[in-house]
């Protein structure tokens, strides 16, 4: 099954002519046997998504992780790819923790609104139920009257 992130890993390898699985997997920080799993559609780990972004500071990690924006990031000269260059492995570490913070607000988020819909849902039945008895025996008074007028 591919998914969204199979899909930028590959035009990430799409920019490296002619790289082997294995070299592409070393490159990303991971053993082969892992990358075909991600190629498979798992998922992988923080510290793998924080190895792709220190072997491939050009990248945008708002793209890599979610999707979202350019897949490069923009160099108004390579003012901005240095400077990545220099980020340190704390750095990333606190980036892709505030990435999970947000990401943790936004599943708890959606599991709020999952509970007030399936109320909803809930109270939308018990009218139902309500109307439903009163609704078969009209049909069935029509019914009745169809059959003796």
């Amino acid at each position: 099954m591919q998914n969204d992130f199979f899909n930028r890993l590959l035009l990430i390898k799409s920019e490296l002519e002619n790289i082997s699985d294995r070299k592409f997997a070393t490159r990303l920080g991971t053993t082969p046997e892992k990358y075909r799993t991600y190629m498979a559609g798992s998922v992988p780990s923080i510290t793998v998504v924080g190895s792709i972004l220190l072997n491939f500071p050009e990248i945008n990690p708002d793209w890599l992780i979610n999707g979202i924006g350019e897949m490069h990031r923009k160099k108004e000269n390579d003012e901005v790819v240095d400077e990545v260059k220099d980020t340190t492995q704390e750095d990333l570490v606190y980036f892709l923790k505030e990435e999970n913070l947000r990401m943790q607000e936004k599943c708890e988020s959606l599991v709020e609104e999952r509970g007030r819909l399936r109320q909803h849902i809930e109270d939308l039945e018990s009218q139902l139920s309500v109307f439903l008895p009163k609704a078969n025996a009209a049909e069935k008074v029509i019914k009745y009257k169809g059959k003796h007028t």
